[in-house]
């Protein structure tokens, strides 16, 4: 991924336990991580806030919305923040991160999906 930016998004409604895991685990190149706390009830933002990595940003969702909802929000920051590449991880996932790198060289990378909540929140941003 040497040139490109992969963000990561990370859908999350209470994760306070499994979010440090998952976060520890994210690879060195790896350029940000979106958490995206979906109206938790327990700690789940104050786990990301408290996780000191530079990488990871909060937003929060005041009330609980769907998951569509919750990735297409973390979709929008990554992609208004450059990414070329963005991985979706569930919190419980940790173990799965690490298969993000057996993609490397297989995948062209520009900005596609096969989802539709990243097709929405791509037709959102301005053209580059």
């Amino acid at each position: 991924f040497v040139g490109r930016s992969v963000w990561c998004v990370v859908p999350a409604h209470n994760e306070q336990r499994l979010l440090p895991r998952m976060l520890g685990r994210v690879p060195a190149w790896v350029d940000g991580v979106v958490v995206v706390d979906d109206a938790s009830s327990d700690g789940t933002s104050a786990s990301a806030e408290a996780h000191g990595d530079p990488r990871v940003r909060l937003l929060r969702h005041d009330q609980n919305q769907n998951i569509d909802a919750t990735i297409r929000t973390g979709y929008r920051c990554a992609l208004g923040s450059g990414a070329d590449m963005v991985v979706v991880m569930a919190a419980e996932s940790a173990a799965k991160l690490g298969s993000v790198i057996a993609i490397e060289g297989q995948v062209p990378l520009k900005r596609w999906s096969c989802s539709s909540v990243a097709t929405e929140a791509m037709a959102e941003l301005p053209s580059p």
